[in-house]
């Protein structure tokens, strides 16, 4: 659900601005909140630049 709202914001047109934060690493079990962080920035980064 996140990863679609994260598409569509990006190929909207409308977005300007992106903020993803981890909120504590020293329990980020196994690195899950990085990989998925990573793997939102890059949705969004490669949606926008496929919509310019």
């Amino acid at each position: 659900m996140i990863l679609a709202a994260c598409q569509a914001a990006a190929t909207s047109g409308k977005l300007r601005h992106a903020d993803v934060v981890e909120l504590n690493p020293a329990f980020d079990v196994d690195s899950r909140t990085a990989r998925t962080a990573a793997r939102l920035i890059h949705t969004i980064l490669s949606e926008a630049a496929r919509t310019r």
